[in-house]
């Protein structure tokens, strides 16, 4: 006997001539499932991190680096602008150039370690590098390692150049605001629709930490002391991770960052489809067009007041 038996259907009808409908019989223990019953399991989900691009030497440094950004805020789920990944791609692109032509051979952009940074930080002193330049181009290579998944690898430049001072620490060349200036700005800023310049810049004058520790607030975190009574904050990413204490000293300032964050739907007090560099770069030129704005030159203070000023 044929295993599959055929079966007349007579609730269907039949068909134009005359002949009753047949079905098969359902499937027999031991015989292959039907596909749409093994298709979730036979194709599963792959969540593991994308592997890491490597590059052969005939492929362009800027081509290497366009990649390795465009799979980095793949994974994150960013969307930078055009022209913020241009310029980073330009900028890293030159400092590849620099260590090529310091006789470093790096064919694959992803071989980039602690060691480079190091040279490129010497061939910038060499060079007679302003102090704020080392700042920015250091962030940036900080910024370049958490791309190549190296979270950890560059620490602070004051790690590596003792005594370290920008310009805006040591005071020289840059106006320091008086007490009463500062409220004038802050006012300023929180009259504005987006906080975020508000808050950053209250974060990192009331509770002394870096602009960039104060854009990796996240909410989760900022909720749970705010929510939840936590006595510390939880700020950053892998092993760069650090509590901040003493934070109930700082609730209400916490809440107005809990309301603006939930309001604007963020996970982190950076903008969405910002890196962490970019989220610096907007506010502090947006910080620098505000003080041209509400304090112009012709009412800067006399250096007598600039030594009692509160920054």
């Amino acid at each position: 006997m044929s295993e599959v038996t055929n079966f007349l259907d007579l609730s269907r009808g039949s068909n134009p001539r005359g002949i009753a409908y047949t079905v098969q019989s359902p499937d027999k223990a031991g015989t292959r499932p039907h596909p749409s019953r093994t298709r979730s399991d036979a194709f599963p989900r792959n969540t593991k991190e994308p592997e890491k691009p490597s590059f052969a030497a005939s492929v362009p440094y800027d081509e290497q680096i366009r990649t390795a950004l465009t799979n980095h805020h793949r994974f994150i789920g960013s969307t930078p602008s055009r022209a913020s990944v241009k310029n980073r791609v330009v900028l890293l692109t030159s400092f590849y150039k620099e260590l090529q032509a310091g006789g470093f051979d790096i064919q694959d952009v992803t071989k980039f370690s602690l060691r480079h940074a190091k040279a490129l930080l010497e061939i910038w002193n060499t060079k007679g590098c302003a102090a704020n330049t080392l700042y920015v181009r250091w962030s940036v290579l900080r910024g370049w390692s958490r791309v190549l998944s190296k979270h950890g690898m560059i620490g602070p430049l004051t790690d590596y150049e003792p005594g370290f001072e920008r310009k805006a620490e040591t005071l020289q060349g840059y106006r320091v605001l008086s007490g009463d200036e500062v409220a004038t700005r802050s006012n300023f800023l929180r009259a504005k629709p987006d906080l975020t310049h508000y808050l950053v810049d209250r974060i990192t004058r009331e509770i002394k930490v870096t602009r960039e520790i104060a854009f990796q607030f996240q909410f989760d975190a900022v909720r749970g002391v705010v929510e939840g009574g936590n006595l510390y904050l939880r700020v950053g990413l892998g092993n760069q991770q650090k509590n901040i204490p003493h934070i109930q000293d700082h609730s209400e300032l916490m809440l107005e960052v809990r309301d603006f964050m939930q309001a604007r739907n963020r996970k982190t007090l950076a903008w969405t489809g910002l890196d962490l560099d970019a989220a610096i770069q907007k506010y502090a030129l947006r910080m620098a067009y505000v003080n041209r704005t509400i304090f112009p030159k012709a009412t800067v203070a006399s250096p007598h007041q600039k030594e009692g000023g509160d920054a």
